[in-house]
């Protein structure tokens, strides 16, 4: 075999153990998903924000305002390192693959969401356009918080693998329970709470809602309910009067359905 042939030899099998030895470090994603593969040794660099395209036929309203919100949360400075080699910062070296979108496509139109909806997703990270292809909108709202989880910062660029990731979740209850009724969480608390929540990919917020001591939810037939709510219910150092409005529960639902989190209530009755 000549000295070419020898070289070709040890440049494959130099690629092959970079990249035996990059997939068998985990990657930084919370929750891990349930399978994933790393394409390449090298990491892939990411078009600029204003660049970047997230692309879609989908016409529903949950997507378009998920896109809106990760066109911001993708591109956020940190990240941990992915187990992926950059050569951003080797003199000569040539510059890594850019991925400049992500196409992202829904099986299902249903919107419905409950204990049965699938939120499984297959996500392929390739340049110069990765794939998002979920069974339903919460499945590609997972897929998103993955695609964002991937990425970090390296050498004043962003960075990610090239992987494929096929992931559902393992219980379909995932839940976080606040307790209203003893201390009263102002709803603008239990948005940040549930914008949390979708980092961990957790799906319920369960609020228990009154108590012996309290009945923070406004019962239009019955107003004494509220007026009455002078033990417990306090905010901020402020005890009694405080409880959820009709409107401020609807507008907690929809902001919690736009996430893909249900919100259960608990209310006692003798």
């Amino acid at each position: 075999m000549g000295s070419a042939g020898l070289l070709l030899v040890f440049c494959v099998s130099t690629a092959t153990t970079s990249l035996a030895q990059a997939a068998g470090a985990e990657l930084s994603l919370w929750p891990m998903p349930a399978e994933s593969k790393l394409l390449s040794a090298q990491c892939l660099a990411v078009s600029d924000q204003d660049a970047f395209e997230f692309q879609t036929e989908s016409s529903s309203r949950i997507l378009k305002d998920a896109i809106a919100r990760y066109q911001k949360l993708a591109f956020l400075h940190g990240g941990g390192e992915q187990p992926c080699a950059s050569t951003l910062d080797t003199p000569g070296s040539a510059p890594l693959a850019t991925l400049t979108a992500l196409t992202i496509s829904i099986e299902s139109a249903d919107e419905t969401l409950g204990p049965s909806t699938l939120e499984n997703y297959t996500l392929n990270v390739v340049a110069p356009t990765g794939t998002l292809v979920a069974a339903s909108v919460f499945g590609a709202l997972r897929g998103l918080e993955t695609f964002a989880q991937l990425q970090f910062d390296s050498v004043g660029k962003r960075l990610l693998p090239s992987v494929s990731v096929q992931d559902s979740p393992r219980f379909g209850y995932r839940a976080i329970m606040v307790d209203t009724a003893r201390m009263f969480r102002p709803v603008s608390l239990l948005e940040k709470m549930l914008d949390a929540m979708v980092s961990a990919k957790l799906n319920v917020l369960y609020l228990h809602l009154t108590d012996d001591g309290c009945w923070p939810l406004e019962i239009e037939g019955y107003p004494l309910l509220t007026a009455n709510c002078s033990k417990g219910c306090s905010a901020d150092g402020h005890t009694g009067g405080q409880f959820y409005s009709q409107a401020d529960i609807r507008s907690l639902v929809s902001y919690a359905l736009s996430r893909g989190i249900r919100v259960i209530p608990e209310i006692d009755s003798p």
